[in-house]
């Protein structure tokens, strides 16, 4: 009797050891479908956070052997101060903190440019003084490396007065926002832009802050912001009496030299002379770059649907045109990750506003043109063949001639 229940109590035993060992496999095999259907959900929402990057002064843009972390999570986004992006800021406080911190100043500048006096002669010396550099800028690393340095000089000349230095900064910045003033000025000059306002910016980041300002105001969509309702379309941006196809063109432009400023790579040959001792023998990253057009896609991804449906023509627009411009640039950092996000692009939001350009659609014709892009920048991606702009690279010794 005593062996039989020494062998009953081996036997409960095992038993016991046996439903311990299949419970630890249970809770391991639950918490990897967890992990894989989080990583899922984070793939499907798109959503979007900044990895975390050093000071503009001390970090180095060379790429590493690893590849950066994709980022993951749906409320980060850009720092209102000067700099980097850091995490913790949603576009929508990043938006708010430009109009707080510039929006006073800029309206004072209105009301003086409306009013007569030595004040207005003032802004307008500057203004003087920023245009030609601005005009003479072309494609070329000599050109822009020269016109780099004059306009930090200026901008550094009228730093001691805080209107005088807010404005001369502003009159550059204004330069590189697409208006109706302005027109499209073309493929190559945009990169021409490009270079000269990112570089300017590593000696003056406020000015780079100022110039983010103003890209808001002009198209909201590169915040990116997610108003609904009836007053929706002005809180985008639209203006009064302006057509749909109008403002898809001028939200297109925007777009365009918006994601042009961010794929721009930091080249050592342009470092403006006045900082070029702070980043002897490495290069500064770039002070509102790539991880900022992830940042943009994603957020715009997770937006409630209705948002974007209400508004399919101008939100097609916009993701067109940042693919086209900075998708090479994200599928070269984040590889298999920005594919992750690419899927949900062609999966989820692509055929629902293919289907609605195909029919009768009130905005057909943007649209249209919106999904056709769309289409042609997944058709060269699956190739394997997305290509940047040939614009993108500037002449290394040439005069970079325009026309």
């Amino acid at each position: 009797r005593e062996e039989e229940q020494k062998q009953q109590e081996e036997e409960a035993a095992r038993q016991r050891e046996e439903a311990e060992k299949k419970r630890l496999k249970d809770e391991e095999e639950a918490k990897r479908q967890q992990e894989q259907q989080q990583q899922q959900q984070q793939a499907t929402a798109a959503a979007a956070a900044v990895p975390p990057q050093p000071s503009s002064e001390a970090a180095v843009a060379q790429p590493s052997a690893a590849e950066p972390p994709a980022p993951a999570a749906a409320e980060a986004a850009v720092a209102a101060s000067s700099g980097p992006i850091s995490q913790g800021v949603s576009c929508q406080e990043d938006y708010e903190r430009l109009r707080a911190d510039f929006g006073p100043k800029d309206a004072q500048v209105v009301g003086i440019a409306k009013a007569k006096g030595e004040a207005k002669m003032a802004l307008l010396q500057i203004k003087k003084e920023v245009s030609p550099h601005v005009a003479a800028i072309v494609p070329a690393v000599p050109v822009c490396k020269r016109v780099i340095n004059e306009l930090c000089q200026v901008l550094a000349k009228h730093q001691a007065d805080p209107l005088n230095g807010f404005y001369s900064m502003l009159a550059l910045a204004t330069r590189f926002v697409p208006s109706k003033q302005t027109g499209d000025v073309g493929d190559k000059l945009i990169y021409g832009y490009a270079a000269v306002g990112v570089h300017v910016g590593l000696a003056f980041p406020e000015f780079l802050r100022i110039w983010r300002y103003l890209m808001h105001k002009a198209c909201p969509l590169t915040a990116p912001v997610c108003p609904s309702g009836p007053s929706a379309d002005q809180a985008l941006g639209r203006e009064k009496d302006e057509d749909a196809d109008a403002w898809n063109t001028r939200v297109g432009l925007c777009m365009r030299q918006f994601a042009v400023f961010l794929q721009t790579d930091i080249n050592a040959a342009l470092i403006p002379d006045m900082v070029a001792g702070r980043f002897a023998g490495r290069l500064p990253a770039h002070p509102f770059g790539l991880d900022r057009a992830w940042v943009w896609t994603a957020t715009v991804l997770n937006f409630p649907p209705e948002v974007l449906q209400a508004r399919r023509d101008v939100w097609t627009t916009a993701l067109a045109y940042m693919l086209d411009r900075a998708g090479h640039a994200l599928l070269g950092r984040y590889r298999w990750q920005c594919g992750k996000l690419l899927a949900v692009i062609q999966g989820q939001y692509l055929p629902l506003v293919s289907a609605q350009a195909a029919g009768g659609d009130t905005d057909n014709v943007s649209l249209k043109v919106g999904v056709q892009m769309l289409q042609d920048f997944f058709e060269a991606y699956h190739k394997g063949g997305v290509r940047p702009c040939e614009a993108r690279t500037l002449d290394a010794a040439g005069s970079g001639q325009v026309g």
